[in-house]
């Protein structure tokens, strides 16, 4: 091949000998990820093998689940702001909403950054997270609380923008949009975790 005679390594890796399951939609690997705890799955299956082979050190896509005529895998994904914001710490994080170019649906990426021992990055493992799913989730999760008074959840992401709220339309809007006045300010860029009450 023409990029190992060039220098580069290269490997193949046949998709149809692994044992690839479809994501379940149990959100287990985006809580995992953005709480320090690496990438858990529910599914027992070759996935965990190709983690090293997703984006690599210089933003290109290594791998992408599902294969199909929508794949990204070669594109330079370095412009990210995800990929930007893995390249300065060792910690999970979630990127800002987007709509995804591949599925013209509402996402977040999470994103576990990948580094050697001696400190070298490595690249990244990312998942997005459907925003819809996420949202039917905290609807879920809601419901099946008992509390003496109503309460709603919104998840925001860095920049503002609502990236989970029970009612979809209001994905990807700024805060201003649902919570009182001084709230969205008093959150801007701040990536902790706060429980506001109103």
């Amino acid at each position: 091949l023409a990029a190992q005679e060039k220098g580069a390594e290269i490997e193949f890796v046949r998709l149809l000998d692994l044992d690839l399951k479809y994501c379940t939609g149990c959100v287990t690997c985006c809580i995992s990820l953005v709480t320090g705890q690496g990438n858990r799955c529910i599914l027992k299956d070759d996935f965990d093998w190709l983690l090293d082979k997703m984006l690599d050190a210089d933003g290109i896509m290594q791998y992408h689940y599902p294969v199909g005529p929508g794949s990204t895998v070669g594109d330079d994904f370095s412009f990210r702001d995800y990929y930007q914001r893995a390249l300065l710490t060792t910690q999970p994080l979630v990127s800002e909403g987007r709509i995804s170019p591949t599925t013209g649906q509402a996402v977040a990426t999470a994103v576990m950054p990948l580094w050697s021992a001696q400190k070298e990055f490595l690249g990244l493992v990312g998942v997005n997270i459907k925003l819809e799913s996420l949202s039917q989730t905290l609807t879920a999760i809601t419901s099946e609380t008992s509390l003496e008074q109503d309460f709603q959840i919104i998840i925001l992401d860095s920049a503002g923008q609502i990236i989970a709220y029970p009612d979809a339309s209001f994905l990807l809007k700024q805060a201003e949009s649902l919570l009182p006045v001084g709230y969205p300010g008093n959150l801007a860029g701040d990536e902790r975790a706060r429980i506001l009450s109103a």
